[in-house]
C-alpha cells in the first residue's frame, strides 16, 4: 500500500521488502520526504511562488521574471514610498512632491536594495520633486525632473546599508506617453 508525505501529500510507492528490487522505492521515498520538508521550509506566498526572504538561493536560473509595482496614482505633497509593498512605483505629479522611503527591509547580511520610480507630470507640468536628504547623486548634483506636461522620468535608488544612504540615478527622462 502506498503512503503520502506529511506536508504536500506526495504519493510514495509501496515497498514490499528490503530486497534490491525494492531499494529504488525506499530511496525514492526518502527523497520525497526530503523534498516535502524543503518545500515546507519555503512557504508559498501565493500559488506557485516561494518566499526566499529567509533563505539564500545560489545559481538560480529564472525562466520568467516579474516584479510587482505599486501605482501611487495622483500625488502631491509628502509622499512615502512604502517598501513593504514593493520596490517599484509609478505616480503622476499633480503638485510639488517630497518623497521619503519607509519600511526599508533590514538585513543582517550585505544586500543591495534597488527602488525604481516612474514620475509623470500631469497636464499642467512644472511640478518639482524634493528627494530625501539621504540620497547622494552623481557629482553631488541633484538632477532636474522633466517639467513637460504628461512626460515621464524614470529614477533608480539603491542602498547597501539598509537605507541609511541611497545613491540616486536617472534611468531616463522626458518619455512621452509611458504612463
Amino acid at each position: 500500500m502506498s503512503t503520502t508525505t506529511t506536508n504536500f501529500a506526495f504519493t510514495k510507492p509501496a515497498v514490499a521488502s528490503a530486497t534490491d528490487a525494492d531499494a529504488w522505492g525506499t530511496e525514492l521515498n526518502a527523497d520525497l520526504d526530503s523534498l516535502d520538508t524543503i518545500l515546507k521550509q519555503r512557504p508559498a506566498s501565493s500559488a506557485g511562488d516561494y518566499d526566499f526572504n529567509t533563505r539564500d538561493a545560489q545559481n538560480v536560473r529564472l525562466v520568467k521574471y516579474y516584479e510587482k509595482f505599486t501605482a501611487l496614482g495622483n500625488i502631491s505633497g509628502a509622499t512615502n514610498l512604502d517598501l513593504s509593498l514593493t520596490n517599484h512605483f509609478t505616480c503622476t505629479l499633480t503638485g510639488n512632491v517630497t518623497f521619503s522611503f519607509t519600511n526599508v527591509p533590514v538585513s543582517p547580511t550585505s544586500i543591495m536594495l534597488p527602488i525604481v520610480l516612474w514620475t509623470k507630470q500631469d497636464g499642467t507640468g512644472s511640478r518639482t520633486i524634493t528627494w530625501p536628504g539621504t540620497v547622494n547623486w552623481q557629482n553631488a548634483i541633484t538632477p532636474t525632473p522633466t517639467t513637460t506636461g504628461l512626460h515621464t522620468d524614470k529614477w533608480l535608488f539603491t542602498t547597501i546599508d539598509n537605507g541609511s544612504n541611497w545613491s540616486g540615478d536617472v534611468l531616463g527622462q522626458n518619455y512621452a506617453s509611458i504612463l
